[in-house]
């Protein structure tokens, strides 16, 4: 819950409230400028009012509106001029809450977005990042750990649902992940200098087969990849070669035997958006299989075969 110091006369208020109900926008009747929002998809409430104001211990809250984002700025400051927190108030009903030393120095930033999820950022005496631990609606939790220049060195992450990954970083960009699902299959993908994978290997936990995928760029867009399955004993079983359109999602791609008979093929539709709409499944001997997706969530719809 985020906290501002109240006043009747010209001051900055901020609440954040969360309910299984519908909240309520409740008017401020101080005067000045005042704003609410609520959150679409969360309960959360945030009533902030333009003004400053001097509080008993010395310090003093500013409260500013930023008329082209909307957001409002509440900076509180010592006796001394110097700043103690820096907090933004979006629309929305995210906010991001920053803390200062006595040097003045940043020491942490906090950020509460509107979907729930919730970051905090240490620093250490040059104001770099040390550490940033984030936590998501699900539960799912990531800590990221850096070097004296506040680039990424790792992050560990354990999902809600029980996987874990562990992401390592080279000059601060991503170079390896490896995810462990809850079952066990593990799949490890490699990232050239630029961030973008360059391969990537699953293990079925349950079966021991590897699937190992090369990705294909030119003029820094992903074209195509290839994919070798090999079953527990290392045998190579199938071959599969997909292609990517302009905006680098999956346009087809073809399945074959180690014979280059082909075994499967499958087409992918998007809108104009480029989201995915649809994908068809199909085999040599007639079998076709449609799946509907929802563009909002990417989930899938619904599926038919025939």
């Amino acid at each position: 819950m985020v906290k501002v110091n109240k006043s009747s006369s010209v001051a900055a208020s901020s609440a954040v409230s969360k309910s299984s109900s519908k909240p309520k926008v409740q008017a401020n009747k101080s005067s000045g400028r005042s704003k609410t929002t609520v959150s679409k998809d969360t309960t959360v409430k945030v009533e902030v009012k333009e003004g400053t104001k001097k509080n008993k211990n010395g310090t003093t809250t500013k409260t500013t509106y930023d008329e082209k984002t909307g957001a409002y700025k509440v900076v509180t400051t010592d006796k001394n001029g110097k700043k103690t927190q820096s907090q933004t108030v979006k629309p929305d009903g995210s906010t991001s809450t920053t803390k200062y030393n006595k040097k003045g120095e940043k020491t942490s930033t906090v950020v509460v977005k509107e979907n729930g999820t919730t970051s905090k950022t240490k620093y250490d005496a040059n104001g770099n990042k040390k550490t940033t631990t984030t936590v998501d609606s699900k539960g799912g939790k990531a800590v990221t750990t850096y070097d004296s220049k506040g680039e990424k060195v790792k992050t560990t992450k354990k999902g809600a649902d029980g996987s874990k990954t562990i992401v390592t970083y080279e000059d601060g960009v991503k170079a390896k992940a490896v995810k462990t699902s809850k079952n066990g299959d593990v799949a490890t993908t490699k990232y050239n200098s630029d961030g973008k994978a360059v391969s990537k290997t699953v293990k079925d936990a349950d079966t021991g087969v590897v699937d190992k995928t090369k990705y294909n760029y030119k003029d820094g867009k992903l074209t195509s990849a290839k994919t070798v399955t090999k079953n527990a004993a290392g045998e190579e079983i199938r071959y599969t070669d997909t292609k990517y359109n302009a905006n680098e999602k999956k346009s087809v791609s073809v399945t074959k035997n180690t014979d280059g008979e082909e075994i499967a093929k499958k087409t992918y539709k998007y809108n104009s958006d480029g989201e995915l709409t649809s994908t068809q499944k199909t085999k040599p001997d007639g079998y076709v299989k449609n799946t509907n997706y929802d563009t909002k969530t990417g989930n899938r719809k619904n599926s038919y075969e025939k």
